[in-house]
């Protein structure tokens, strides 16, 4: 049995509904790709700006740290230290951004009161400062390689549907096409060669 006698036109319009489909499914990736490289663009901003505030609050706290051991001496700031100890809850939310998941941290410090001198109040007061600012540097780290992650998945997706499935559903869709068609004009001549004889008779 050749391959001629067994296409049928419910085949070729399930190749056609799958290739177009498939083109559904590109033109949905496409648009998520653009949308994440838009994101990821606006991301190196803000990513920036992060690091920025971190290293400033980080800057202003080793300054108030050397003036406090310069003022009181290392171990009059290391008692300070556990004295004034607080501790550091966090609360960890997974967010969502077309379809990347990743967690946003929020930390809260709880300090203790102690009578210290300004250089060391100064320096416990940029602790929350400090602390937020490297959380929010580091979500947004986090965020930025999960999105590049997405990007690569995304676009290897993308290669795989243009580069061999359309392609090959389209060549498949030809063929079928090509069968059927010649399938058709042999049996509108057959019908035709009918017709004369039947004339002829």
């Amino acid at each position: 049995m050749s391959f001629r006698n067994v296409v049928s036109k419910s085949e070729l319009l399930r190749e056609k509904s799958e290739l177009s489909a498939a083109r559904s499914v590109d033109k949905i990736l496409t648009t998520k790709k653009d949308v994440l490289l838009q994101r990821l663009s606006g991301l190196t901003g803000e990513l920036d700006e992060s690091a920025k505030k971190f290293l400033t609050a980080l800057n202003e706290a080793y300054t108030y740290y050397l003036y406090a051991i310069a003022t009181n001496g290392e171990e009059v700031i290391e008692h300070m230290g556990r004295a004034s100890e607080g501790r550091l809850e966090v609360e960890v939310f997974q967010v969502g951004y077309m379809g990347v998941k990743y967690l946003e941290v929020r930390p809260k410090i709880i300090a203790k009161t102690a009578s210290l001198d300004y250089n060391y109040s100064m320096l416990m007061s940029k602790k929350p400062e400090l602390v937020s600012s490297l959380t929010s540097f580091a979500t947004l780290w986090s965020f930025a390689i999960k999105l590049i992650n997405e990007l690569k998945e995304t676009d290897r997706l993308i290669n795989a549907l243009e580069k061999v499935i359309i392609p090959e559903r389209e060549e498949r869709v030809r063929a079928l096409s090509l069968v059927l068609e010649e399938r058709d004009r042999e049996e509108l001549t057959r019908i035709k060669k009918v017709r004369e004889k039947l004339r002829g008779a």
